[in-house]
C-alpha cells in the first residue's frame, strides 16, 4: 500500500511538473503559445485522484510554482551586477506569487466535490478568469502571468480581444483544455458511452472552438480601416547602465547625452516628438536646487524646437495645511513630509508650462511595499542600492496634449498655441504610461476612453539583462494595442523599444543592449473599441456566474451539515 501511494505522489508530482513546463514555454520569447491549450490538461489528469483540499493546494501550488519559475526565472535580476532588495522581490514573487494560484484550483476542487465533475469543468472558465480580473486590481497584483498573454504573437487570431480584453483569450484556451481532456479522460477509461460517432462530434466540436477566433478575428480584420492621420516619433534609446545611472556624478551626463542624441536626429525627419526612456531624468529636476540643470535643458528644447516626453524622478513636499499620506517619507535634514513618484515629464519648446504624470500602478515590493498606508512603518524596509525606495502613488490620471500644426500661406509649419481653448480640442491627445502600468489591460484602457488617440509607454528592462522579461514585456504591449486600438511608442533604456501598429503589428523594434534612435510615423485613431469603452465587463460578467458556482457551493455544504446535525440529533434522541 505504501509503494502505491508513493507511486500516486511521484506520477502527481510529474503531472504538475508537465503542466508548469507547458504553460511556461507557452509564454514568449518561446514562440509557442499554441502549447497552452494542453497545459492544463496534466493537472485535470491529476485532479482525478485528488481527494483533499490539502492535496488540491500542494499540487497546484507545485504546477504554477513551476510555471513562475519557466517564465519569470529572471525576476531576480541575476546578472553580474545585483541589488539586494531585487533579489529578495525576485525570491519573493517565485515563492509568494504561486500561492495565488490555488485559489482558482480550490475553488474548482469544491465545485467538484459538492456538485459534481460537469459542474466542476463548466464553471472552472468562469473561475480562472474571475480568479485573473481579481488578480489585477489589489496592490499585490502581478498580472504578468495572465495565460492570454501567451498568444501575444499570434495577432491575426486574437483581434477579438477588442471586445473581451486579454481575458476572453484566457476564456478560450481554459474551454480548450477541459474540451481536450474531456476527450482524453473517455478515451483513456474506455467509456461504454463513448461511441465512435461521439468521439467524432467531440473532436469536430474542438476543432470549430479552435478556429472560432481566428475566423471572428479575420472578419474583424476585414473591417478595420487604418487612420490617416499620423505623426512623427523619434524614440531615444541611450543603452545606460541601470546600475550606473543613478550615481551623482553620472546623473546630468547622461541627460546632456539624451539631448545631443535628440538634436542629432536628421532634421529631414523632423519628429512631431520624441521620446526619452523610464526616469531617463534620474534626480528631481523640478527642485529649485536643481534650476541650473532645468535652464540647460529648457535652453537647448527651445532652440533645437525638441518635444521631449521623459521619465523623471519627481517630488512633492506636504505643507501644514494638506493632509500627509500614512506612508509618506520624512527629511531627515528638515523633518518636512515628502513623497517620491516614478513620472513623466513632457517638455514642449517655448513655453515655461509642462505636464506631469506620476506613476500609479507600482510593482509590489520592488516599487513599494503593499499597502503601505496601513503599514507605515515599514517606509524605511525598503532600501533600494540604486534608484528610489518606496515610491508614492500617483493620484491624476493625465492626459498629454501635443499641439497640432497647420501650414501658412508660405507652406511653413506653424505651432498652434497649447493654451488657446479653442484649439485644445483640435491637439493630439496620447496618455504615456510608465513600465509595469503596461501590463494592466482595464487600467490601460480607461485612458483610451478618456481620449488618448495613441499610447507612449517609457520602461528600464535592462535591470534583468538578455533574458525572456525584455521580450515578454516588449511583447504584451501588443495585447493593449489590439485591445484598444492604438498604435504605441515603446521607448525602453535599453531595449527592447518599438512601434506597434493597432492591430498589434510590430512596425519596427530596436535590438536589445544596444544604443539606437528609432524614427518611424505612430497612427492617430480617435475610435473607441468596445473594450476601452465597456471595459472589463466580460471579466466581470465571469465573476459574477463564479460567485453563483460558489453560492451553489456552500448552499449545498449548508444542507449537508444541517442534514449531519438532524440525524446526529435523531441519533441522540433515540
Amino acid at each position: 500500500m505504501k509503494q502505491k501511494s508513493s507511486y500516486d505522489i511521484k506520477n502527481n508530482l510529474m503531472l504538475a511538473l508537465l503542466s508548469g513546463i507547458i504553460l511556461g514555454f507557452s509564454f514568449p520569447p518561446f514562440q509557442f503559445g499554441i502549447i497552452a491549450i494542453i497545459g492544463f490538461v496534466p493537472v485535470f489528469i491529476l485532479f482525478e485522484s485528488i481527494d483533499t483540499y490539502k492535496k488540491a493546494f500542494r499540487y497546484s501550488y507545485f504546477a504554477f510554482f513551476v510555471f513562475n519559475l519557466v517564465a519569470c526565472y529572471w525576476i531576480g535580476g541575476w546578472g553580474s551586477e545585483v541589488d539586494i532588495f531585487l533579489m529578495i522581490s525576485g525570491i519573493a514573487v517565485t515563492f509568494f506569487h504561486p500561492l495565488f494560484f490555488t485559489i482558482p484550483f480550490l475553488l474548482f476542487f469544491a465545485v467538484k466535490k459538492n456538485l459534481g465533475k460537469n459542474y466542476a469543468f463548466l464553471s472552472f472558465p468562469f473561475i480562472w478568469v474571475a480568479f485573473e480580473y481579481f488578480h489585477s486590481i489589489t496592490e499585490f497584483s502581478f498580472p504578468w502571468l495572465i495565460i492570454g498573454n501567451s498568444q501575444s504573437y499570434s495577432i491575426y487570431d486574437i483581434q477579438y480581444i477588442s471586445y473581451t480584453g486579454v481575458y476572453g483569450i484566457s476564456f478560450w484556451i481554459i474551454s480548450l483544455n477541459i474540451l481536450i481532456y474531456l476527450v482524453y479522460s473517455k478515451f483513456i477509461n474506455s467509456e461504454p458511452s463513448f461511441t465512435t460517432l461521439k468521439a467524432i462530434l467531440m473532436i469536430a466540436a474542438i476543432v470549430l472552438f479552435f478556429y472560432l477566433p481566428a475566423l471572428v478575428s479575420r472578419s474583424i480584420l476585414m473591417d478595420y480601416e487604418s487612420g490617416k492621420n499620423k505623426i512623427k516619433v523619434a524614440i531615444i534609446q541611450p543603452n545606460i547602465n541601470p546600475w550606473e545611472k543613478w550615481k551623482k556624478s553620472k546623473e546630468f551626463e547622461q541627460v546632456l547625452d539624451l539631448l545631443e542624441m535628440s538634436k542629432k536626429i536628421d532634421k529631414e525627419q523632423k519628429p512631431d516628438l520624441i521620446i526619452w526612456p523610464e526616469t531617463a531624468i534620474p534626480f528631481y529636476i523640478r527642485l529649485s536646487s536643481r534650476a541650473d540643470e532645468m535652464a540647460t535643458i529648457r535652453r537647448i528644447v527651445d532652440s533645437s524646437k525638441l518635444n521631449i516626453i521623459t521619465g523623471a524622478a519627481d517630488i512633492k513636499f506636504y505643507n501644514n495645511q494638506e493632509p500627509v499620506p500614512a506612508s509618506s517619507k520624512q527629511s531627515k535634514q528638515t523633518g518636512v513630509a515628502y513623497d517620491s513618484y516614478n513620472s513623466i515629464i513632457h517638455f514642449e519648446p517655448n513655453t515655461e508650462k509642462y505636464q506631469i504624470y506620476h506613476k500609479m500602478k507600482l510593482v509590489p515590493f520592488s516599487e513599494r511595499i503593499p499597502y503601505l498606508d496601513a503599514y507605515p512603518f515599514l517606509v524605511d524596509f525598503l532600501e533600494w542600492g540604486v534608484g528610489i525606495s518606496n515610491w508614492g502613488i500617483g493620484k491624476d490620471s493625465i492626459i498629454f496634449r501635443l499641439p497640432s500644426k497647420k501650414l501658412n500661406a508660405g507652406g511653413e509649419v506653424m505651432e498652434t498655441k497649447i493654451d488657446s481653448a479653442d484649439r485644445m480640442q483640435k491637439d493630439i491627445s496620447f496618455w504615456a504610461m510608465i513600465c509595469y502600468e503596461s501590463i494592466f489591460p482595464g487600467f490601460v484602457s480607461e485612458f483610451a476612453k478618456k481620449g488618448a488617440q495613441f499610447f507612449i509607454i517609457v520602461t528600464n528592462d535592462s535591470w534583468f539583462g538578455n533574458s525572456s522579461g525584455p521580450y515578454q514585456h516588449n511583447q504584451f504591449a501588443v495585447l493593449r494595442a489590439i485591445e484598444n486600438r492604438r498604435s504605441i511608442a515603446r521607448c525602453a533604456n535599453g531595449g527592447v523599444s518599438s512601434i506597434i501598429d493597432p492591430t498589434g503589428r510590430m512596425v519596427s523594434k530596436t535590438k536589445f543592449m544596444t544604443k539606437d534612435i528609432l524614427v518611424g510615423d505612430v497612427e492617430i485613431n480617435e475610435k473607441i473599441t468596445f473594450y476601452s469603452k465597456h471595459g472589463d465587463i466580460f471579466s466581470q460578467i465571469c465573476l459574477g456566474i463564479s460567485i453563483l458556482f460558489i453560492i451553489s457551493v456552500l448552499w449545498v455544504k449548508f444542507f449537508d451539515i444541517r442534514n449531519k446535525f438532524l440525524r446526529y440529533k435523531n441519533e441522540q434522541n433515540n
